[in-house]
Order: C-alpha cells, then structure tokens, then sequence
C-alpha cells in the first residue's frame, strides 16, 4: 500500500483562516451565548438579548466566512 502525503505548504493565510473558522468563530459565538443567557436570567433582558441576536451571529458568521474562504483559498492553490 502505498502512502499519499500532501507536501504542499500551509500559508500563513490557510493557518490564520482555519483557526479563526474552527476555533475563535465558534469559541467567541458560545461565550457570546452563554453572557447572553447569564444577563437575561439576571434580568438584564435587553443586554442579553442583544449579545445573544447579534453578537453570536456575528461571531458565527465570521467563522463560517473564514472556514469557507479558507476552502476557496486551498482550491486556488490546488489548481495552480
């Protein structure tokens, strides 16, 4: 059997792209959530709901632009 490897480098842009789509997005969309949750149970409604409406669909949104712009970029680079 033989092994198939991929030796083509990881930019730098691939590194930062995937970190933002599969840790930063998605970890800063949950605490996002969870500050949301923590100021409407304590009666801060308004707060709450803004952190949970728009600051997590900020954050989630800008991890699936990254995951999906960092796929593009490794596209690219395939076809060249």
């Amino acid at each position: 059997m033989s092994k198939t490897t991929n030796t083509a480098p990881v930019s730098q842009r691939q590194m930062v792209l995937a970190f933002l789509g599969l840790v930063a997005g998605p970890l800063l969309a949950l605490v996002c959530a969870g500050m949301g949750l923590y100021l409407v149970l304590n009666g801060n409604t308004i707060a709450g709901v803004i952190f949970i409406l728009v600051l997590t669909q900020l954050f989630i949104g800008v991890g699936l632009w990254a995951y999906n712009a960092r796929k593009k970029h490794a596209l690219a680079q395939n076809v060249e």
